[in-house]
């Protein structure tokens, strides 16, 4: 008589299969962190296109708790803080977004913003000297620079920021009348310190 493949079973006990059940969750966890953080991060980039604050922040909280190493996560919940003007909570969160990702030029970019209008002048001019090292063709940290510059009497440095605001965009508007206005703020400066 054939044997039946079928009707061999094998018998596992129950400790192994807690012990498989226990080694395949860790696992997938492990190996997956990555990829279900990203899922929450592309929730939460459809909530920031409808300019959904609460499910936007939920999103990227979920996407950080379950793997904090996500800097477009760390990114998203300080785009959403800003623009709530929670600038400490955005200051955290964007300084987590460059640990996590330095590349990102718009990081630093925010982090600048954020220093401007918390009146850090230095820190402002720090993190925007930085984004334009990773994106020399970006307007906005120029501008930081240049109004960040000129609140700490380094007219000769807003300039020079808003002329190169002029060769990047020579469209640009206001630059003229800035420069000119710093120029004038320099000139009289200087007879000040003639006398």
């Amino acid at each position: 008589m054939e044997e039946n493949y079928l009707d061999k079973t094998i018998k596992i006990s129950k400790r192994d299969r807690i012990i498989v059940l226990l080694v395949t969750t860790f696992l997938s966890f492990v190996i997956l962190r990555p990829y279900i953080s990203d899922l929450n991060v592309w929730r939460g980039d459809t909530f920031m296109l409808v300019n959904d604050a609460k499910q936007g922040i939920r999103s990227y909280k979920k996407a950080v708790l379950v793997y904090q190493r996500n800097g477009e996560a760390w990114d998203g919940l300080g785009y959403f803080y800003l623009f709530q003007k929670k600038l400490n909570l955005a200051e955290e969160a964007y300084l987590k977004a460059i640990k996590y990702n330095p590349d990102e030029p718009m990081n630093y970019y925010f982090l600048s913003f954020i220093y401007y209008k918390q009146e850090k002048y230095r820190l402002a001019i720090k993190y925007a000297e930085k984004s334009i090292k990773r994106d020399s063709e970006n307007l906005l940290p120029y501008n930081v620079l240049a109004n960040s510059f000129e609140r700490t009497g380094h007219y000769e440095e807003a300039i020079k920021s808003w002329k190169k605001i002029k060769k990047i965009s020579p469209k640009s508007e206001g630059a003229d009348s800035r420069i000119k206005e710093l120029e004038n703020k320099l000139s009289i400066s200087e007879e000040v310190k003639e006398n």
